[in-house]
């Protein structure tokens, strides 16, 4: 199903959308995803509504024009908020290559899948593939894996140069107040997505349904992409 994906700066203001059939632009903070059925909602009607969104939420941003002073403030935050991720560990968490995304993992079956070099990252993340390329990427693995509910989840698979590439891949998508999960090197749930890192490896998982199933699915599907089964691992 094709979908519009705005994105927003921390105060709600759009600056980015992208129209796209699956695949979700990399960056924090976090996509909002409208799903265009083809029947019942003319695209004549939600391109007015997309343009009066962007324009007017980018005009407003966070409550007008910001001075010096504020923006410095914000500055500040960002790099205060930054700094309370884990410390990356080179030598220690490194990891041996990892296999192929997995065909199965419980309930949940691969319908889709590429693999993408760096000449062919912006196919898969357009918009955030300098900033890929410019932490040190070596390849990203793609999936969709179906559900028999009818549901969809994308994971995507970046092999880094380091850990800590992987770890600069994992802070564009995660915050910190996300909730940590207990399993690879880091790995935080934010609002139908999970960004985790194991070692060189960093996987996003996005979800389109807000159901138990989906986020037992993204849990399972993370552990099982970072080579760790159904079992708790470093």
């Amino acid at each position: 199903m094709p979908r519009i994906v705005l994105k927003t700066n921390r105060c709600g203001a759009v600056f980015r959308f992208s129209f796209h059939k699956k695949h979700t632009l990399l960056s924090s903070p976090r996509p909002i995803q409208i799903p265009l059925h083809s029947s019942g909602f003319p695209f004549s009607r939600f391109r007015t509504l997309l343009l009066t969104l962007v324009f007017s939420t980018a005009v407003s941003g966070c409550g007008g024009s910001t001075s010096p002073s504020s923006r410095s403030s914000s500055a500040s935050s960002l790099r205060a908020a930054t700094t309370s991720f884990p410390a990356v560990q080179e030598e220690s968490d490194s990891v041996p290559a990892l296999p192929a995304l997995p065909e199965k993992v419980g309930s949940w079956t691969i319908s889709e899948r590429r693999t993408f070099e760096s000449e062919s990252l912006s196919e898969l993340i357009d918009g955030a593939a300098d900033a890929y390329l410019s932490l040190g990427f070596r390849k990203a693995d793609y999936a969709v894996y179906s559900h028999p509910g009818g549901f969809e989840l994308e994971v995507m698979r970046f092999e880094m140069t380091s850990p800590a590439a992987a770890h600069g891949a994992l802070t564009r998508d995660a915050a910190p107040d996300d909730q940590r999960l207990p399993f690879g090197t880091e790995a935080y749930q934010g609002p139908q997505m999970i960004a985790a890192r194991r070692g060189q490896y960093y996987t996003r998982i996005q979800g389109f349904d807000d159901r138990d199933e989906v986020y037992a699915g993204m849990s399972e599907i993370a552990r099982a992409v970072l080579g760790l089964g159904s079992e708790s691992s470093r």
